[in-house]
């Protein structure tokens, strides 16, 4: 029977100045960190066992000489703190995270693709023991599709994990050691459009509708459907220019009300939207 050993985890990260970038980027700088607390460490089979002490040395030294005089007297139940929580159904500690996941101001569509990555991500996993970084990467190379699909199902188990460290419910980060996915299609860099393009987008709006009227049924236009065509496409098109204007999305603009207009605001007038409608939260 191994004991424990007292260890600090090194991480390594890849920086760009003060930015995290991916392993072999040019010119990126490899960094390792060390955690700030130590941690228990011992092997039972194949199977790793890491417990988070102190930050400080002499205490972790105490409690490591704690543990391991339990481990040699057969008390279990005294050599992890959260053996509770580690023999519990993972998919209840899934079922507890949910609530507070969904509480935080992201889209209910966003919300839904998360539940439904972490349900199938659980759904493999027995006792939260089971939550190791080589369940994680099974579960990942099993995910079809592209890389970029692949970062959006471990983005989703990592708010989990994130959450589960928060609470002490696991010892270690078993996401420290995956490899995110690389690859797939490079990202459209974005631009602002030229005020000259914008007019052109304003007009098209604003003539469209009845543009397109006239194409499907012919030019011969009564003056109510004339003038009915005209409010939409300047309707659309004041929907538009609200959006280059303020930068919201389409989510955010259609949860627009009056009470969100301050329009006697000085110097000029604005738009506050609350938290819980914007894809940020603020």
């Amino acid at each position: 029977m191994s004991l424990f050993t007292l260890l600090k985890i090194s991480r390594t990260r890849y920086l760009l100045g003060k930015k995290q970038v991916r392993p072999g980027t040019p010119g990126a700088e490899k960094v390792s960190e060390e955690s700030r607390h130590w941690y228990a460490y011992r092997r039972d089979g194949a199977k790793q066992i890491k417990v988070r002490l102190f930050t400080d040395k002499a205490a972790s030294l105490r409690e490591l000489a704690r543990m391991n005089t339990a481990l040699e007297r057969g008390e279990a139940g005294m050599t992890d703190p959260r053996r509770e929580h580690l023999e519990r159904p993972a998919l209840e500690h899934l079922e507890e995270f949910l609530p507070v996941m969904r509480a935080k101001g992201k889209s209910e569509r966003d919300k839904d693709r998360k539940e439904a990555i972490l349900r199938a991500f659980a759904a493999a996993l027995r006792p939260l023991s089971d939550l190791t970084a080589a369940a994680v990467d099974r579960y990942l190379s099993a995910v079809a599709g592209s890389a970029g699909n692949k970062r959006k199902h471990l983005s989703a188990i990592s708010v989990w994990v994130t959450w589960l460290l928060k609470k002490d419910r696991i010892g270690a980060d078993p996401l420290a050691r995956i490899d995110v996915p690389t690859g797939g299609k490079k990202t459209k860099e974005r631009r602002a459009l030229a005020v000259a393009l914008i007019q052109k987008l304003l007009d098209a709006t604003r003539e469209r509708p009845l543009a397109a009227f006239i194409e499907r049924y012919g030019g011969d236009v009564r003056p109510p459907v004339r003038q009915k065509m005209i409010l939409r496409g300047r309707e659309r098109a004041l929907v538009y220019k609200t959006a280059v204007y303020t930068g919201l999305r389409l989510g955010e603009i259609a949860a627009l009300r009056p009470c969100h207009l301050e329009l006697a605001r000085k110097p000029f007038p604005r738009l506050e939207i609350p938290g819980k409608v914007t894809k940020n939260g603020q």
